[in-house]
């Protein structure tokens, strides 16, 4: 048996629920209404992004023509869950410069000038079955999850041939 590892992909640790203007919001449902609506929807991580390097990485695969995911994680009773879509095009922003459509309507709520956005082009589908790994170390992201609290990894699929 070969064991391949191909293309590189994202893991973002979320809360799914917060509470913004005296409601709860769920990330992924919230996500999930605006692609249903208009086929792409703009998932912003706030704060710290990418360096330009990973970036333009992750935009040459997906010009290459390679399926590539942005994986969601949170913890619900003390276990973690996935959600994935397939990511379309990434890019920093400056929040003034983002254009608001397609992106949830709580996004003008959060007070953080800087981020990386991701266009997703499929709905945020929940998995069970988690076979990915660190991309430079090969831990296991679970592993990797329950011993760090970075929001976003590089990580990689498992694929098993004979």
């Amino acid at each position: 048996m070969v064991t391949i590892y191909e293309t590189c992909h994202l893991v973002l640790r979320i809360n799914r629920y917060r509470k913004l203007s005296n409601q709860v919001i769920d990330a992924i449902s919230e996500h999930n209404a605006i692609q249903a609506k208009g086929g792409l929807v703009n998932l912003t991580k706030f704060g710290r992004g990418l360096t330009q390097t990973k970036l333009n990485r992750i935009n040459r695969q997906i010009k290459d023509g390679k399926e590539t995911f942005l994986f969601l994680v949170y913890k619900e009773k003390s276990k973690f869950k996935f959600h994935k879509s397939i990511i379309q095009k990434a890019f920093t922003h400056e929040k003034q410069n983002v254009d608001n459509v397609n992106s949830p309507t709580y996004y003008k709520e959060i007070d953080m000038k800087k981020g990386v956005n991701f266009i997703l082009s499929a709905q945020l589908e929940p998995i069970d079955n988690v076979e990915l790994y660190m991309e430079k170390t090969n831990k296991p992201i679970e592993q990797v999850l329950g011993e760090c609290r970075t929001a976003l990894l590089f990580v990689k699929q498992m694929t098993d041939f004979n």
